[in-house]
């Protein structure tokens, strides 16, 4: 399966986390990564192109995050995953996107909800804890990209 020049967001607020993806995901697949920093970001990336996968960190510590009173920034990510698997997000459909969730967030709970979450309707999503062996993130981004 060839990857060469397909698109993907990276919804991450750590420029050292995003700058090592990029590459290694640009180098070895040939892929192109866009970077969001911020719930408005995220959207305004998804309106404006068409990716073919989405790398999602849970955690997102922004001024935006933390000054929305009714979303906990911890929790950011899962919150915009719940959005765009329902179909919430202008410009998706709950399924279409397949997700790559790449975060620290070791709590079970959150675990179990991003998968329950995540792969609603029989949408496409793979869970990876970091820090990640980048053999590991590479594989799940193939995976996801095959199916």
């Amino acid at each position: 399966m060839t990857t060469q020049g397909k698109k993907i967001l990276y919804y991450e607020d750590q420029p050292e986390m995003v700058a090592i993806i990029q590459l290694m995901l640009k180098k070895k697949l040939g892929l192109e990564v866009m970077n969001a920093t911020t719930p408005t970001e995220v959207r305004e990336a998804l309106a404006a192109n068409c990716f073919d996968l989405i790398l999602l960190d849970i955690r997102i510590f922004c001024e935006e995050t933390i000054e929305n009173p009714e979303r906990d920034w911890r929790r950011e990510g899962l919150f915009f995953l719940e959005e765009l698997r329902c179909g919430k997000i202008p410009g998706t459909t709950p399924i279409d996107i397949p997700v790559l969730v790449l975060t620290a967030v070791a709590n079970t709970a959150d675990v179990d909800k991003i998968l329950e979450v995540g792969s609603r309707e029989k949408a496409r999503l793979a869970y990876l804890s970091k820090p990640a062996h980048l053999e590991s993130v590479e594989k799940a981004v193939m995976e996801l990209l095959s199916e």
